[in-house]
Formats: C-alpha cells, sequence, structure tokens
C-alpha cells in the first residue's frame, strides 16, 4: 500500500473540491463557470510525483492537434485500469486510488451541485435523474497545439479541466472563454490562469464556447488533467 494513502483519501478530496468552488471565482457570463484550486498541496505534489512517463501516452487524433509532418501536439492517457496496471508499484497504487476517488459519485455530484443551473435549465428534470459518468484523463500539450472556440459536444454533461504546471511560467496557455457574436464571429471574454493548481469547470450548453490558442515550441509542454462527464458511460476496461 502506498505510504501516501492517508492523503488519498474520497472524502478529503471531495470537501477540497467543493471548498474549492465554494472559494473560486464564479462567472454567469457568458454562461455559469467556475475557476477554482481543486487540490490540498499534498495531493498537488503526489500527482506531480507520480505523472506517467510521456511514453505511456498516445496521440489524440484531431484535426487541429495534427502538425504538418503528421504528427499529433495532444498526448493523452486515460485514467484506466489496463493502463494504470503497467506503471510502477508506487504510481500504480496512487493512480488506482485517485482514479477511484475521481470516478466517485460523491465528486460527481458536488460538480452536479454547483451547476445545477446549467444542467436543470438543459436537461428539464431534477438534478437527481441527470446522467453524469466520469471519464478522467491526462494529457500533454505542446507546439502546434490550438482548439478554436467550440461549445463541446451534446453527449458530455459537464466539462472540468485541472491544471498541473510546474510553475507559473505558462500562465498565458490557459483556456479562453467566448462570445459569439450575431455576426457568428467570437469575442473572447477572459482567458484562465495556466498556473499550478488552478482549474475550471462548466455545464456544456450549446453555448458554453472556449478555445485554447496555439502554442509554440517555447511554451514547453502543457499538462493537465480532464475529466468530462458523459451522458453514457464511454469507460471501457471497469
Amino acid at each position: 500500500m502506498l505510504d501516501e494513502a492517508k492523503v488519498i483519501d474520497k472524502y478529503r478530496i471531495v470537501e477540497s473540491f467543493d471548498k474549492g468552488l465554494a472559494n473560486g471565482r464564479r462567472e454567469t457570463e457568458p454562461f455559469l463557470m467556475y475557476d477554482f484550486s481543486p487540490w490540498s498541496d499534498e495531493v498537488y505534489d503526489l500527482i506531480m510525483r507520480y505523472m506517467p512517463d510521456e511514453s505511456a501516452y498516445f496521440p489524440l487524433t484531431h484535426n487541429e492537434a495534427k502538425r504538418a509532418d503528421g504528427s499529433y501536439a495532444r498526448l493523452r492517457w486515460p485514467l484506466q485500469k489496463s493502463r494504470i496496471r503497467l506503471l510502477p508499484p508506487d504510481a500504480r497504487d496512487f493512480w488506482m486510488e485517485l482514479r477511484e476517488v475521481l470516478r466517485s459519485d460523491e465528486l460527481r455530484d458536488v460538480f452536479k451541485n454547483w451547476l445545477a443551473p446549467t444542467l436543470v435549465a438543459r436537461f428539464k428534470c431534477p438534478l437527481s435523474e441527470i446522467p453524469a459518468f466520469p471519464a478522467p484523463q491526462l494529457l500533454k500539450d505542446s507546439y502546434g497545439y490550438k482548439i478554436s472556440p467550440h461549445a463541446d459536444t451534446d453527449l458530455k454533461v459537464i466539462t472540468t479541466q485541472w491544471y498541473l504546471p510546474r510553475t507559473t511560467s505558462q500562465a498565458h496557455l490557459g483556456t479562453r472563454v467566448h462570445n459569439r457574436l450575431p455576426n457568428g464571429q467570437f469575442e473572447e471574454v477572459r482567458a484562465m490562469q495556466f498556473v499550478p493548481n488552478r482549474g475550471y469547470a462548466f455545464g456544456v450548453t450549446n453555448d458554453s464556447w472556449h478555445s485554447v490558442a496555439s502554442m509554440t515550441e517555447a511554451d514547453g509542454v502543457r499538462d493537465s488533467l480532464m475529466m468530462f462527464y458523459y451522458r453514457e458511460d464511454i469507460t471501457r476496461d471497469d
């Protein structure tokens, strides 16, 4: 068992997320969104310690992540049991335990409660009846990565991403939020700060427009942990 196992306590982590959202920045325009700090310092340090090697990741074959040479600028590592089992023992134990917390009903309900106005308006049913199945994954973005303003697919219920830089030097790489104008053009409303232990969460709607500006080689690697809640369970190996 991992020596730090007491730090990966489901209820402490869920409470950390709940407090982070309560104390975070709440924006209602152009859509309801929270900018918050999710982790305790201890958990954040463990995440950084046990980040899988880049060789464990595989490309996300998205058109906007494709470079001129055919390689891809976004790599992903889903928190699936089959992949976690390939890690060294301490890292394997850590990610197995954290995975269970991230996929817990308790954490799901924290996000549903804070994003209730958006979710109830979209689904037009009681909050308890709204489907939300978690799919957490680690991401590595590098030069050439960008994604134009988009609102996320209707299959997604909640989008939340937690930044994992080691310093504040990549602050300019945060997700950007947009308003769509009547002429179809996009107006940037604000940008998240890509700094340690910071993240955002919003309920997906037809108007939840967001983007990431094109990265350069000087930007280095953009690490994050992203979790989508889907309308259906897309998990493959549970």
